[in-house]
């Protein structure tokens, strides 16, 4: 693929994350890390998530769609960690071996 070749990739980390139905929107804390140093995303992009019934109905908003994105660069082959607090004092970590993905 030739139109790829020497241009820089997005790695990007998709999260659906439930909490408290009714908290304001962005109330969640995300800490990426990775060789034990917090990794900035390039950009962070948040909608509520809104949990679907059926084609007809949907429920309230209780939580977030979270979508981050990194310079491909910034990301090396060794676990990925996500550190995520919700506005209901909830925690939750998260580590993905990245060894396994490829």
């Amino acid at each position: 693929m030739k139109e790829f070749y020497g241009k820089q990739m997005v790695f990007r980390v998709y999260l659906d994350i439930y909490y408290k139905p009714g908290a304001p929107l962005n109330a969640i804390k995300i800490k990426v890390i990775q060789n034990k140093k917090e990794i900035t995303p390039l950009s962070v992009e948040s909608s509520p998530y809104i949990p679907g019934v059926d084609e007809l109905a949907t429920l309230p908003p209780n939580g977030e769609q979270v979508r981050l994105e990194f310079k491909s660069g910034q990301i090396d082959s060794s676990a990925l960690i996500l550190r995520i607090d919700t506005p209901d004092k909830q925690h939750a970590e998260v580590e993905f071996d990245l060894q396994a993905l490829r």
